[in-house]
């Protein structure tokens, strides 16, 4: 698991992180921690990868053409692969453009592509990440 880099912002409220997320890595941790209380608000700022070197690149929602879903081995089986996906400690959910989610137990949120063998990998999406109590 790789760490990277996330930029703090300031939002209405409070502080968000904008991080960049790469398709040629598995699990990458964004060094935000969340408490069960707090909810989770990820939103799409920039970017586009793809799964497979041919293909036309996209957003962290997946393909729009020949969309598949991940099968048992993938970071979440039965999600749209090469879509965004997150995880706190080992709660795997789905992410795509945007998500609002209660935070449930105390971790850190962890983002990867949802893809298996990142060697064909290319491309890097912007998320930001707030989070709210």
């Amino acid at each position: 698991m790789s760490q990277i880099e996330a930029r703090s912002v300031e939002v209405v409220g409070g502080f968000a992180f904008d991080v960049g997320v790469s398709a040629t890595s598995g699990w990458q941790s964004t060094g935000i921690s969340v408490s069960p209380g707090e909810t989770l608000n990820i939103s799409y700022l920039s970017g586009l990868w793809v799964g497979r070197v041919g293909d036309p690149y996209h957003g962290p929602e997946g393909p729009t053409f020949d969309a598949y879903p991940g099968g048992s081995n993938y970071p979440l089986p039965g999600v749209v692969e090469d879509s965004l996906v997150g995880r706190i400690n080992k709660t795997v959910f789905f992410v795509g453009r945007q998500l609002r989610l209660p935070v449930r137990e105390a971790g850190v949120l962890e983002l990867t592509i949802n893809d298996i063998g990142h060697y064909d990998n290319r491309g890097k999406i912007t998320m930001r990440v707030v989070v709210t109590k």
